[in-house]
Protein backbone atom coordinates (compact mmCIF):
# COMPACT_ATOMS: atom_id res chain seq x y z
CA UNK A 1 0.00 0.00 0.00
CA UNK A 2 1.27 3.46 -0.90
CA UNK A 3 1.86 6.08 1.78
CA UNK A 4 -0.47 9.04 1.46
CA UNK A 5 0.43 12.72 1.12
CA UNK A 6 -2.26 15.26 1.97
CA UNK A 7 -1.98 18.90 0.91
CA UNK A 8 -3.39 21.73 3.05
CA UNK A 9 -4.38 24.55 0.68
CA UNK A 10 -6.34 27.65 1.59
CA UNK A 11 -8.21 29.61 -1.08
CA UNK A 12 -8.80 33.33 -0.88
CA UNK A 13 -9.57 36.04 -3.45
CA UNK A 14 -8.31 35.31 -6.99
CA UNK A 15 -7.07 31.86 -5.98
CA UNK A 16 -9.10 29.72 -8.38
CA UNK A 17 -6.72 29.68 -11.42
CA UNK A 18 -3.75 29.24 -9.09
CA UNK A 19 -5.35 26.12 -7.60
CA UNK A 20 -5.81 24.63 -11.05
CA UNK A 21 -2.16 25.26 -11.95
CA UNK A 22 -0.92 23.96 -8.60
CA UNK A 23 -2.79 20.67 -8.97
CA UNK A 24 -1.62 20.33 -12.57
CA UNK A 25 2.01 20.87 -11.54
CA UNK A 26 1.77 18.33 -8.72
CA UNK A 27 0.27 15.68 -10.99
CA UNK A 28 2.85 16.39 -13.71
CA UNK A 29 5.83 15.94 -11.40
CA UNK A 30 4.94 13.47 -8.61
CA UNK A 31 6.57 10.04 -8.76
CA UNK A 32 3.48 7.85 -8.52
CA UNK A 33 4.87 6.29 -5.34
CA UNK A 34 2.37 8.08 -3.09
CA UNK A 35 -1.38 8.59 -2.98
CA UNK A 36 -2.02 12.32 -3.06
CA UNK A 37 -5.06 14.16 -1.73
CA UNK A 38 -5.88 17.86 -1.56
CA UNK A 39 -7.64 19.28 1.50
CA UNK A 40 -9.08 22.69 0.67
CA UNK A 41 -10.33 25.51 2.88
CA UNK A 42 -11.96 28.77 1.82
CA UNK A 43 -10.70 31.68 3.91
CA UNK A 44 -12.57 34.65 2.46
CA UNK A 45 -15.98 35.32 1.01
CA UNK A 46 -14.53 36.93 -2.15
CA UNK A 47 -14.05 33.49 -3.71
CA UNK A 48 -15.77 32.05 -6.76
CA UNK A 49 -17.38 29.02 -5.11
CA UNK A 50 -18.74 27.67 -8.39
CA UNK A 51 -15.26 27.76 -9.91
CA UNK A 52 -13.81 25.89 -6.93
CA UNK A 53 -16.59 23.31 -7.10
CA UNK A 54 -15.81 22.76 -10.79
CA UNK A 55 -12.19 22.01 -9.84
CA UNK A 56 -13.38 19.57 -7.19
CA UNK A 57 -15.64 17.82 -9.70
CA UNK A 58 -12.72 17.25 -12.10
CA UNK A 59 -10.33 15.91 -9.46
CA UNK A 60 -11.56 13.01 -7.31
CA UNK A 61 -8.76 13.62 -4.79
CA UNK A 62 -9.84 17.20 -4.03
CA UNK A 63 -11.84 17.54 -0.81
CA UNK A 64 -13.30 20.57 0.95
CA UNK A 65 -13.04 19.96 4.67
CA UNK A 66 -16.51 21.53 4.98
CA UNK A 67 -19.01 22.72 2.38
CA UNK A 68 -17.24 25.79 0.97
CA UNK A 69 -20.23 28.04 1.64
CA UNK A 70 -19.68 27.40 5.38
CA UNK A 71 -15.92 27.89 5.36
CA UNK A 72 -15.58 31.66 5.37
CA UNK A 73 -12.99 31.69 8.12
CA UNK A 74 -11.91 35.09 6.88
CA UNK A 75 -15.28 36.80 6.90
CA UNK A 76 -14.77 40.29 8.34
CA UNK A 77 -11.18 39.48 9.23
CA UNK A 78 -7.79 40.13 7.69
CA UNK A 79 -6.46 37.56 5.24
CA UNK A 80 -3.34 36.67 7.24
CA UNK A 81 -5.28 35.53 10.28
CA UNK A 82 -7.96 33.76 8.28
CA UNK A 83 -5.26 31.98 6.27
CA UNK A 84 -3.61 30.83 9.48
CA UNK A 85 -6.83 29.61 11.08
CA UNK A 86 -7.68 27.67 7.94
CA UNK A 87 -4.25 26.02 7.92
CA UNK A 88 -4.68 25.00 11.55
CA UNK A 89 -8.01 23.38 10.75
CA UNK A 90 -6.64 21.63 7.66
CA UNK A 91 -3.57 20.18 9.39
CA UNK A 92 -5.63 18.96 12.34
CA UNK A 93 -7.90 17.06 9.93
CA UNK A 94 -5.07 15.16 8.22
CA UNK A 95 -4.93 11.37 8.41
CA UNK A 96 -1.96 10.68 6.09
CA UNK A 97 1.65 9.86 6.92
CA UNK A 98 2.87 13.00 5.17
CA UNK A 99 1.37 16.47 5.00
CA UNK A 100 2.12 19.50 2.88
CA UNK A 101 1.38 23.10 3.78
CA UNK A 102 1.33 24.93 0.49
CA UNK A 103 0.33 28.41 -0.66
CA UNK A 104 -2.13 28.27 -3.54
CA UNK A 105 0.21 30.36 -5.72
CA UNK A 106 2.93 27.70 -5.71
CA UNK A 107 3.74 25.39 -8.62
CA UNK A 108 5.92 22.29 -8.38
CA UNK A 109 8.82 21.98 -10.83
CA UNK A 110 10.98 19.01 -9.82
CA UNK A 111 10.27 15.51 -11.06
CA UNK A 112 9.78 13.11 -8.14
CA UNK A 113 9.67 15.97 -5.64
CA UNK A 114 7.66 13.75 -3.32
CA UNK A 115 10.43 11.17 -3.03
CA UNK A 116 13.18 13.79 -2.81
CA UNK A 117 11.54 15.64 0.07
CA UNK A 118 10.05 12.75 2.05
CA UNK A 119 13.50 11.11 1.98
CA UNK A 120 14.70 14.05 4.09
CA UNK A 121 12.25 13.26 6.89
CA UNK A 122 12.98 10.97 9.83
CA UNK A 123 12.55 10.77 13.59
CA UNK A 124 14.68 13.91 14.00
CA UNK A 125 13.85 16.00 10.94
CA UNK A 126 10.06 16.10 10.90
CA UNK A 127 9.60 18.97 8.44
CA UNK A 128 11.38 20.19 5.29
CA UNK A 129 10.58 23.12 3.08
CA UNK A 130 10.83 26.70 1.97
CA UNK A 131 12.45 29.46 4.00
CA UNK A 132 12.08 33.22 4.06
CA UNK A 133 14.30 34.69 1.35
CA UNK A 134 17.33 36.69 2.56
CA UNK A 135 16.34 39.82 0.66
CA UNK A 136 12.99 39.68 2.46
CA UNK A 137 14.50 39.08 5.89
CA UNK A 138 17.04 41.88 5.40
CA UNK A 139 14.37 44.48 4.73
CA UNK A 140 12.48 46.52 7.29
CA UNK A 141 10.55 43.49 8.55
CA UNK A 142 12.40 40.40 9.73
CA UNK A 143 11.02 36.91 10.17
CA UNK A 144 12.59 33.73 11.52
CA UNK A 145 15.32 32.26 9.34
CA UNK A 146 16.83 28.95 8.28
CA UNK A 147 13.79 26.88 9.18
CA UNK A 148 10.84 25.68 7.05
CA UNK A 149 7.92 28.07 6.69
CA UNK A 150 4.36 27.98 5.39
CA UNK A 151 4.98 28.83 1.72
CA UNK A 152 5.67 25.14 1.00
CA UNK A 153 6.70 22.59 3.60
CA UNK A 154 6.34 18.81 3.82
CA UNK A 155 6.14 17.14 7.20
CA UNK A 156 5.41 14.00 9.16
CA UNK A 157 1.79 14.43 10.19
CA UNK A 158 1.73 12.55 13.48
CA UNK A 159 4.47 14.47 15.36
CA UNK A 160 3.39 17.82 13.89
CA UNK A 161 -0.21 17.25 15.02
CA UNK A 162 0.93 16.24 18.50
CA UNK A 163 2.77 19.56 18.87
CA UNK A 164 -0.54 21.42 18.52
CA UNK A 165 0.83 24.14 16.27
CA UNK A 166 -1.40 27.11 15.56
CA UNK A 167 -0.64 28.70 12.19
CA UNK A 168 -2.50 31.92 12.99
CA UNK A 169 -0.13 34.91 13.13
CA UNK A 170 -0.07 37.20 16.12
CA UNK A 171 1.50 39.92 13.91
CA UNK A 172 3.38 41.10 16.99
CA UNK A 173 7.15 41.41 17.18
CA UNK A 174 9.52 39.64 19.54
CA UNK A 175 13.10 40.65 20.30
CA UNK A 176 15.71 37.97 19.72
CA UNK A 177 17.88 37.20 22.76
CA UNK A 178 20.03 34.34 23.99
CA UNK A 179 16.97 32.37 25.13
CA UNK A 180 15.32 32.23 21.70
CA UNK A 181 18.21 32.71 19.29
CA UNK A 182 18.13 29.08 18.12
CA UNK A 183 14.41 29.33 17.41
CA UNK A 184 14.33 32.53 15.37
CA UNK A 185 17.83 32.34 13.85
CA UNK A 186 18.37 36.10 13.75
CA UNK A 187 20.99 38.18 15.64
CA UNK A 188 20.36 39.11 19.24
CA UNK A 189 18.58 42.42 19.58
CA UNK A 190 16.70 42.14 16.29
CA UNK A 191 12.90 42.19 16.31
CA UNK A 192 11.16 39.35 14.46
CA UNK A 193 7.61 39.56 13.12
CA UNK A 194 5.41 36.67 14.29
CA UNK A 195 3.74 36.01 10.96
CA UNK A 196 1.68 33.05 9.73
CA UNK A 197 3.22 29.82 10.99
CA UNK A 198 5.59 31.38 13.52
CA UNK A 199 4.81 28.53 15.93
CA UNK A 200 6.52 26.03 13.61
CA UNK A 201 10.04 26.66 14.98
CA UNK A 202 8.65 27.78 18.34
CA UNK A 203 7.21 24.31 18.97
CA UNK A 204 9.27 21.97 16.77
CA UNK A 205 12.72 22.99 18.06
CA UNK A 206 12.00 23.00 21.85
CA UNK A 207 10.41 19.56 21.45
CA UNK A 208 13.79 18.21 20.34
CA UNK A 209 13.00 17.95 16.64
CA UNK A 210 14.63 19.67 13.69
CA UNK A 211 13.75 20.71 10.16
CA UNK A 212 15.46 20.79 6.77
CA UNK A 213 15.41 24.24 5.13
CA UNK A 214 15.29 24.66 1.36
CA UNK A 215 17.08 27.76 0.12
CA UNK A 216 14.70 30.38 -1.27
CA UNK A 217 16.10 32.48 -4.12
CA UNK A 218 14.78 34.72 -6.87
CA UNK A 219 15.90 36.61 -9.97
CA UNK A 220 19.28 38.23 -9.30
CA UNK A 221 20.57 35.48 -7.03
CA UNK A 222 23.64 33.77 -8.57
CA UNK A 223 22.19 30.29 -8.02
CA UNK A 224 18.72 31.03 -9.42
CA UNK A 225 17.50 28.46 -11.95
CA UNK A 226 13.82 28.87 -12.83
CA UNK A 227 14.02 32.61 -12.15
CA UNK A 228 17.48 33.15 -13.65
CA UNK A 229 16.37 35.07 -16.73
CA UNK A 230 13.51 37.15 -15.31
CA UNK A 231 11.50 37.98 -12.22
CA UNK A 232 9.15 35.03 -11.74
CA UNK A 233 8.75 35.18 -7.99
CA UNK A 234 10.69 32.83 -5.74
CA UNK A 235 11.98 29.29 -6.14
CA UNK A 236 12.88 26.74 -3.47
CA UNK A 237 16.13 24.86 -4.05
CA UNK A 238 17.25 21.41 -2.89
CA UNK A 239 20.87 20.70 -3.82
CA UNK A 240 20.62 23.39 -6.48
CA UNK A 241 17.44 21.99 -8.06
CA UNK A 242 14.23 24.05 -8.01
CA UNK A 243 11.59 22.00 -6.22
CA UNK A 244 8.83 24.59 -6.62
CA UNK A 245 8.17 28.22 -7.48
CA UNK A 246 6.09 30.71 -5.51
CA UNK A 247 4.63 33.78 -7.22
CA UNK A 248 3.28 35.38 -4.04
CA UNK A 249 0.44 37.79 -3.26
CA UNK A 250 -2.16 35.82 -5.23
CA UNK A 251 -5.02 37.63 -3.51
CA UNK A 252 -3.90 41.08 -4.68
CA UNK A 253 -2.14 40.40 -7.97
CA UNK A 254 -4.12 37.61 -9.56
CA UNK A 255 -2.40 35.03 -11.73
CA UNK A 256 0.47 36.31 -13.85
CA UNK A 257 0.28 35.01 -17.42
CA UNK A 258 4.06 35.09 -17.89
CA UNK A 259 4.66 33.08 -14.71
CA UNK A 260 1.95 30.57 -15.66
CA UNK A 261 3.38 30.18 -19.18
CA UNK A 262 6.91 29.64 -17.86
CA UNK A 263 5.67 27.03 -15.37
CA UNK A 264 3.85 25.11 -18.11
CA UNK A 265 6.88 25.33 -20.43
CA UNK A 266 9.10 24.00 -17.64
CA UNK A 267 6.75 21.09 -16.97
CA UNK A 268 6.67 20.18 -20.66
CA UNK A 269 10.46 20.01 -21.02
Amino acid sequence: MKDKIQFAITCGPRSEPFLELLIHSIEATESGEHDIEYLIAVNNNAVDIDHLKSIESKHPKVFFIDPPEKMYNGLNDDLSRSHGRSLTELVSSMTAKYGVICDVDVAFLAKDWDIKITNLLDSNNIIAGSTYRKSVRNGSIYKYSNFPCVFMSIFLVEPIQKLGISYTPSLNKIKVDSSNLRIYGEPEGREVMLDTGHEIPEKVIPAGYNGVPLETVCHGFPNAVFTREQDLGDEFLLNGEPIATHKGRAWSRGINSTWKTKVIEWLEK
